[in-house]
């Protein structure tokens, strides 16, 4: 079995016997959205502000409350409770709503953009045909979606976990990865499933399943940050990050038998 541990991979000499079924297994690649696949220059905090003061009246809603790898449910969730507003379902449903209608909007008139790397790491994984990908945000599904098509990456994606009915990350990459199997009808083994994202909370919710995990310091926290939760690699960026995904889905070499 292939360890790997911090920027190296380690394993076992594949053997003739054993080289097509390790270079044959499908492997699942979950990613995060905002600061791992792209920046969309906090259009989605402003939308969200600007939504709670469209319906409740209050300025700078969400001050003090944390975004960072966390689930839209449990930001919501949070200002309701911090502004004294019923939590039900009905409030959470209008607030939705109306960040969309602003998202919508605000996705266009803030200077985004899609992070290094992330272009030619999605074409390498989506052009091999063992490699299948998928979506682990704590965004709800329709904002989510809503900006990888901003930024023409929705194609790559089909289905994932989302920040809808949860206000637990790790829940999150355990919806993505039954909603990624039940797609591709395949059953992805532990090791071959990635979890990729910018936070503490990507790689404690990877490893929380049991997944490998792959930390890019393209968000708040450092590389040094990231390490400090043991993920299974971390890189600057996806762009540093191409070597490795290259040799992780390149088939080596076919051992040569000798005599």
């Amino acid at each position: 079995m292939v360890r790997i541990h911090g920027r190296a991979c380690i394993g076992s000499k594949l053997t003739s016997n054993t080289w097509r079924e390790v270079n044959l297994k499908p492997r699942l690649f979950l990613f995060d959205i905002d600061l791992t696949l792209v920046d969309t220059a906090r259009a989605g905090s402003r939308s969200m502000a600007i939504a709670f003061y469209e319906l409740f009246g209050i300025t700078d809603a969400f001050n003090g409350i944390p975004f960072a790898g966390r689930t839209d449910l449990a930001i919501v969730k949070d200002a309701i409770a911090l502004h004294g507003i019923s939590d039900g379902d009905r409030v959470i449903a209008q607030l939705k709503e109306a960040y969309f209608i602003h998202l919508g909007r605000l996705l266009y008139e803030a200077s985004g953009r899609v992070l290094p790397g992330v272009m030619d790491l999605l074409e390498l994984l989506s052009s091999h045909k063992h490699a299948y990908l998928g979506l682990a945000t704590g965004n709800f599904r329709r904002s989510g979606m809503m900006k990888l098509e901003r930024y023409e990456l929705a194609g790559y994606f089909k289905e994932g976990g989302f920040g809808d009915e949860t206000i637990v990350r790790a829940e999150v990459v355990a919806e993505a990865i039954r909603r990624c199997q039940e797609a591709a009808s395949v059953v992805f083994a532990l090791e071959d499933i990635y979890v990729i994202g910018d936070t503490a909370h990507d790689i404690e919710s990877g490893k929380a399943n049991g997944a490998r995990t792959i930390g890019v310091a393209t968000g708040p926290s450092s590389t040094e940050q990231l390490a400090q939760h043991q993920p299974t690699l971390v890189f600057q960026d996806l762009q540093a990050a191409l070597p490795f995904f290259g040799s992780l889905l390149e088939p080596a070499a076919e051992p040569s038998s000798r005599s």
